[in-house]
């Protein structure tokens, strides 16, 4: 025992005793709480009979769902090409840029809602401004569609933040040898550059799913009557007549349940489009000119 008592060992033990008190326990109590009953005390899956019996509950499942899915694969549309144009090409000002970027991903979403209802709410700055000089009776971003727009606006930088650094180890030289292959600039980034950076396009996109599925704030304000479930688990358990704790477990175990059955689908796909590579000729910037460059920069 001595031979193995060792400070990282001490260490590993400690960390493990911090995961069990503080994730695995937690967890526990809500996988118990929602499979007892209330008033019994018995061993019962109504909670979740309950939630899929109303089309109220489990609509609101799908409409989390659609928000999550739509804004993952628009932050992914977003963020992959911009990564691609910015290591690519020598854009002026390319540093600020990124520091813009990185800016617009640690604000907080609840920030980013209140900005956009500031904006393009009902007295918003923008919507004011269309509907006095247009004569439009636009409504503000409100529901499904604003939703989608503040969280595809606040992710896409995490989709660019990981493929930008998968660009960086990325070697130039398959580039070079498929262009003297005759091989033109589109086919050389969905035949060579998106299938090498699959796999970490697949992790950026997990991450920025579990952060869209699980906010709480963006549906809250400008969701206006589009429920989503951290919304439906708030409610329940925070009701103003009275909480059903119970009820909000069962719905917190749905989302957990949801999250592992999409992070191993992530892991199923990012295991068939695994590539090892060092990249000898890292990818450089290139100067464009003419109209090239002007639609690079509005870019």
């Amino acid at each position: 025992m001595k031979k193995n008592l060792t400070v990282w060992n001490l260490f590993s033990v400690v960390i493990l005793a911090a995961f069990a008190l503080f994730i695995m326990y937690p967890i526990f109590l809500i996988l118990y709480r929602s499979v007892i009953h209330g008033d019994t005390g018995a061993l019962t899956l109504q909670n979740f009979a309950h939630f899929f019996a109303k089309k109220f509950y489990w609509g609101t499942m799908v409409n989390s769902l659609k928000v999550t899915v739509v804004s993952t694969i628009l932050s992914a549309a977003l963020g992959l090409p911009l990564a691609y144009l910015m290591r690519s090409v020598k854009i002026k000002g390319s540093s600020f840029l990124n520091i813009l970027i990185v800016i617009s991903y640690l604000s907080p979403p609840f920030i980013g809602a209140y900005a956009w209802i500031q904006m393009l709410g009902r007295q918003g700055v923008i919507t004011q401004f269309l509907n006095d000089t247009f004569g439009l009776h636009y409504g503000g971003v409100y529901g499904f569609a604003g939703i989608v727009l503040v969280f595809t606006l606040q992710s896409f930088p995490l989709v660019y933040i990981y493929v930008s650094g998968a660009l960086k180890n990325l070697d130039n030289s398959l580039n070079e040898a498929a262009e003297s292959l005759g091989c033109s600039r589109m086919g050389r980034i969905w035949k060579i550059i998106v299938p090498l950076v699959m796999p970490t396009l697949l992790a950026s996109s997990m991450l920025v799913f579990m952060r869209v599925f699980a906010d709480f704030g963006t549906p809250m304000l400008i969701g206006e009557g589009y429920k989503t479930l951290p919304i439906l688990i708030y409610n329940q358990f925070m009701g103003e007549v009275s909480g059903d704790d119970g009820f909000a477990a069962a719905i917190c175990c749905i989302v957990i349940g949801l999250t592992i059955v999409m992070f191993f689908v992530q892991r199923f796909l990012a295991g068939r489009n695994t590539y090892a590579m060092t990249a000898l000729k890292p990818m450089a910037a290139e100067s464009l000119g003419g109209l090239r460059n002007i639609l690079a920069h509005l870019a």
